[in-house]
């Protein structure tokens, strides 16, 4: 990638685009290109830190424990953590597809004779606050910790993802209030969905929804997601099954969105939010003002 092409795909990096076409170009020289064959590790959990990785073309998992906890794509940093504080990693990322990346290195970062103080200063404080929202998410919380807490802003339980329990038979509009809160949690500040579980925190099991394994619960899942969302979307959303006193459910964690998340139905587009523990979706009239604070970051 030529060096003017670098730097316009550098300003669209997650944590960069606080920088002007100036800093970028002042950074150019210390950042290094690397890519990675689908399937291989980047760096391994509890590897020495002290690089930044951002993504030019492909998907990353950040993986803890053997789990994978959240899927990156194009335009996102990742190993932040271990940056900050050139501690060791805390987890592992594994290149989902063949991935191309760009390499930046604290060292380079943190010298004022290469790096202006000032752009340092900007990345870290960038950085506090993505590591902050993150930590502040449902993500790091045990299932068997959130059952407890009760539903709330950011966590939801569906008794099934499919299946009407008072008909039985499957029912849309089941599987439309689940994808009401994927995008409303992307649009707010994220959170968990717990399927299999009632509004009393009660596990049900996941038997109703009748799929022979959580493999194609997770396949028809994601395919709701790319259909009446984005797929775009679904790097922001972690899904897999867990079980909590060898009773199976399905959690489904969600990050913030950097990008809307409209939800089709019935041929119309519509934006939701969450509003305290439910989902409110907003008329035309309101989405604009709300776009404008929550993504764009425009203030009157």
């Amino acid at each position: 990638m030529m060096t003017d092409d670098l730097a316009s795909a550098m300003r669209n990096m997650d944590v960069l685009k606080f920088l002007s076409p100036g800093d970028i170009h002042d950074l150019i020289p210390y950042l290094y290109r690397t890519s990675f064959k689908a399937g291989q590790h980047i760096y391994y959990e509890n590897d020495p830190g002290g690089s930044l990785y951002f993504i030019l073309s492909g998907e990353v998992a950040i993986e803890l424990s053997g789990r994978q906890i959240r899927k990156y794509g194009p335009q996102k940093s990742f190993g932040e953590v271990a940056f900050i504080d050139e501690s060791i990693r805390t987890g592992s990322a594994r290149a989902l597809t063949d991935v191309d990346l760009v390499v930046l290195h604290g060292d380079d970062l943190y010298d004022p004779q290469k790096v202006s103080p000032v752009i340092a200063m900007g990345l870290q404080r960038a950085l506090a606050a993505k590591v902050v929202g993150y930590l502040r998410s449902t993500l790091m919380t045990t299932t068997r910790y959130l059952l407890m807490q009760g539903e709330g802003e950011r966590l939801e339980f569906k008794s099934t993802l499919r299946m009407n329990l008072h008909t039985g038979k499957f029912d849309k509009e089941i599987e439309h209030a689940v994808l009401k809160t994927m995008a409303a949690f992307l649009n707010t500040e994220g959170g968990t969905l717990l399927v299999g579980v009632d509004d009393k925190g009660t596990i049900l099991g996941l038997e109703a929804d009748q799929f022979p394994n959580a493999d194609r619960m997770m396949l028809h899942f994601t395919r709701l997601v790319g259909d009446r969302i984005s797929t775009n979307h679904m790097s922001f959303i972690s899904c897999y099954p867990d079980s909590v006193d060898q009773k199976e459910l399905f959690r489904i964690d969600v990050s913030p969105a950097d990008i809307p998340a409209y939800l089709e139905h019935n041929g119309e587009e519509r934006f939701y939010i969450r509003t305290g523990p439910g989902t409110t979706y907003l008329k035309t009239s309101e989405v604009y003002d709300y776009l404008r604070k929550r993504f764009y970051r425009i203030t009157p």
